[in-house]
């Protein structure tokens, strides 16, 4: 960003002081601030011992720290892992990864109370995979199980009002078991859209 009537200030994001104050930093580095002294006392005091009284003083600046949110670029990947890209989204900047892979219909097939964690082993490697690259993962939770849904027969459709306490269980479960590391999940999305 160029400032206008200052083509020689190009800092980005209020970063013009920025140059100044390191312009500063380097001519008070060596300041030494002399105590004052009468002409007379001057002329008779030879340099070295001029230079022995000289007092000198610390000058602390401020620092100077933006913070810069990270690039809200990401993408969705099928399954993470270098065979699907991963290396290729490094290099193209990627921040985020979007994961749809948390079936409630799989977790918990036959009813509350069980839960099948073993399903999702092979996304518990993709995470572990996701937060090695540097990405931060977004999980969609999804699949209504037969015995919670509204309308027999649709995984994607509401969930039975006697049944949302089961459903909010299993989502408090669910953070509880992938919000650390090595997972590190801190976002969630319900249903894929």
């Amino acid at each position: 960003m160029r400032c206008k009537g200052h083509p020689f200030l190009s800092w980005d994001r209020g970063l013009i002081l920025a140059p100044l104050l390191f312009l500063l930093l380097f001519i008070f580095s060596g300041l030494t601030i002399r105590p004052a002294r009468s002409a007379t006392q001057v002329d008779r005091v030879e340099e070295s011992t001029y230079r022995q009284a000289a007092v000198t003083y610390t000058l602390y600046l401020p620092i100077i720290h933006v913070f810069r949110p990270p690039p809200p670029f990401g993408i969705e990947m099928g399954v993470i892992n270098t065979a699907n890209g991963l290396p290729e989204a490094q290099a193209a900047g990627m921040t985020w990864v979007r994961r749809n892979a948390v079936r409630w219909d799989q977790v918990q097939p036959s009813g509350p109370g069980t839960y099948q964690w073993g399903v999702l082993s092979g996304l518990e490697t993709e995470l572990i995979s996701a937060q090695n690259a540097g990405l931060t993962p977004i999980l969609i939770v999804r699949g209504t199980p037969s015995w919670a849904q509204k309308v027999s027969g649709k995984t994607c459709g509401p969930i039975r009002q006697d049944r949302l306490d089961e459903f909010a269980t299993f989502l408090k479960k669910l953070v509880k078991r992938y919000k650390d590391p090595p997972y590190n999940v801190k976002y969630c999305e319900l249903g894929n859209e």
